[in-house]
């Protein structure tokens, strides 16, 4: 079951783990190139810890600021938030997916106990995140005698449990989320939905200094980096505590799972009364009807992050403005202009990369529809051969307008509730929103055409999404050249005077393009 496990996902396994190593592995040269020594840090680590903003976004920053606390707070504030969402696809392709799918009643015709499928559900993928956090702590390793040694032998190890602990978390919480309120068409979406409500709980307990709001760390896994703080206290008793608590999370997913019935929930829907039959208006309708739960979920998600980082700004300047070197980094991660509006644009570039995740999903869910012969049976009803991807791309274009909107709307709270005013600050969030489609439409046009021409290589849609996340946030810090960092559609955002418009036609031309020979391909080609 474990190598079965194993060998069905083993895409999205490799990828997921090459892309988390690879994050890790380039960002402490780059804090090194910028803060060489512990002196020219020091007043940076000053600022931000009693920073609103920044303690709000990454949490609290402790003394000295060596190269592995760097790495803790900022790029273990990623990697976690990563590790989560791969554990919680992980855990759900695997366990409630295969039931969804009809693999996990194969299984049991077989002779093999429903309770198995879940134990090796929940096997393959501590397994595979014991893999990543030894992975990150061999680079890390690396890192120490090939850079700097102010990344610890000792630090460099408790990073890795405290991203394999991140991903148990998250995976139990999972399992246990799915065998209470899990329906066909929410299984994902209560995992990052738990990884959605941990942030903030993070970010509630970094942002005031109380008893209780510290003690929400403990209840958030992605507040376990501060418990355990990596390169600061490496505290193994803390790692003892939630390694128990991890293990207890487990045993109540097993326990949840023994007592519901095959693919359903503990708790049962609530009935709903129709005075009328519900119309589907053809396939498309039928696309955009079952994908609404992921479409508002997505939408609220960068709703939220905008409305919670932006009022934030105000605390932000001050901090950038009174260390220079901090000064010329933000500079050359934000375009140029005035520090507070291209803050707002910066803020909305990031929001673009979960946009793009958005977009590129539907399209990968269409293949995971062609594996299970759903595909087959809806052409059985006399559609065009195209038709079922155009439903999906539809979609994916529904969820980069929804999104795009609600972020939209965020903003334009944002700015009302925040201390200080942004000049023109209305029409930057409209046009930033606005930027959004036309920035990710591309990553639809590539996942189409994966999706129409060879299927079976549609993980490496994600590929791009992830290289201009990259690109866009950490470029100039990595080293890239100008010209390499506009290579990235993220990095391209519309002004009030049409700056940009043209480079975003280009991208969204492209992404047509893409979408055209995708169409194609899929009616030229057989389902295999």
């Amino acid at each position: 079951m474990i190598r079965l496990n194993l060998r069905l996902n083993r895409t999205m396994i490799i990828w997921w783990s090459l892309g988390l190593w690879t994050f890790l592995a380039v960002t402490p040269p780059a804090y090194l190139q910028y803060y060489p020594t512990l002196a020219d840090r020091g007043p940076l680590v000053d600022g931000m810890r009693d920073n609103m903003g920044t303690r709000a976004m990454y949490g609290f920053f402790p003394p000295p600021g060596t190269i592995g606390q760097f790495t803790t707070w900022e790029t273990g504030a990623w990697t976690c938030v990563l590790a989560a969402v791969m554990g919680v696809l992980l855990i759900t392709a695997m366990h409630r997916g295969a039931e969804l799918r009809g693999e996990a009643e194969l299984l049991q015709s077989t002779g093999i106990p429903r309770s198995r499928i879940l134990s090796a559900a929940l096997v393959t993928s501590l397994l595979i995140a014991v893999l990543v956090g030894v992975g990150s702590t061999l680079i890390l390793l690396a890192l120490r005698y090939l850079s700097t040694d102010e990344i610890t032998v000792e630090g460099s190890v408790t990073y890795g449990i405290m991203t394999t602990l991140t991903m148990a978390g998250f995976i139990a919480l999972t399992s246990i989320l799915q065998s209470l309120w899990g329906r066909n068409t929410n299984l994902a979406r209560l995992g990052l939905l738990s990884v959605a409500v941990a942030f903030l709980l993070r970010m509630f307990a970094d942002t005031y200094d109380s008893v209780f709001a510290n003690s929400l760390n403990w209840i958030s896994p992605l507040g376990w980096r501060t418990v355990i703080m990596p390169f600061t206290d490496d505290d193994w008793v803390a790692i003892a505590i939630l390694t128990v608590a991890c293990a207890a999370l487990l045993a109540v997913a097993l326990l949840l799972d023994r007592i519901r019935e095959f693919n359903s929930a503990l708790i049962p829907a609530s009935a709903t009364r129709r005075s009328r039959p519900r119309r589907i208006g053809g396939l498309v309708g039928l696309n955009l009807l079952t994908s609404r739960g992921a479409t508002i979920a997505w939408s609220l998600t960068c709703g939220i992050i905008i409305v919670s980082i932006l009022p934030l700004v105000d605390s932000l300047i001050p901090l950038i403005e009174q260390e220079d070197s901090t000064l010329v980094v933000i500079q050359q991660l934000l375009p140029e202009g005035e520090l507070q509006t291209e803050f707002i644009v910066y803020v909305f570039q990031m929001v673009a990369v979960l946009v793009a995740v958005a977009v590129t999903q539907p399209l990968v869910g269409y293949i995971t529809d062609e594996k299970s012969r759903l595909i087959d049976t809806v052409r059985a009803v006399g559609v065009p051969r195209y038709a079922p991807l155009l439903g999906a791309v539809v979609t994916a274009l529904v969820n980069a307008i929804s999104c795009a909107a609600l972020a939209t709307v965020g903003g334009l709270i944002a700015l009302r509730i925040q201390n200080g005013e942004v000049e023109d600050g209305d029409a930057v969030v409209l046009m930033a929103g606005f930027s959004m489609v036309l920035q990710t439409f591309i990553f639809v046009g590539i996942a189409t055409l994966l999706a129409g021409w060879a299927p079976r290589l549609i993980q490496l849609a994600w590929v791009p999404v992830v290289a201009a996340a990259a690109v866009t946030t950490l470029g100039l810090i990595l080293g890239l050249s100008e010209a390499q960092i506009d290579l990235s559609p993220l990095s391209h955002t519309l002004s009030a005077t049409g700056e940009n418009m043209e480079t975003l036609r280009v991208f969204a031309g492209l992404g047509l393009i893409g979408v055209f020979a995708g169409l194609i391909g899929t009616w030229k080609r057989e389902i295999r």
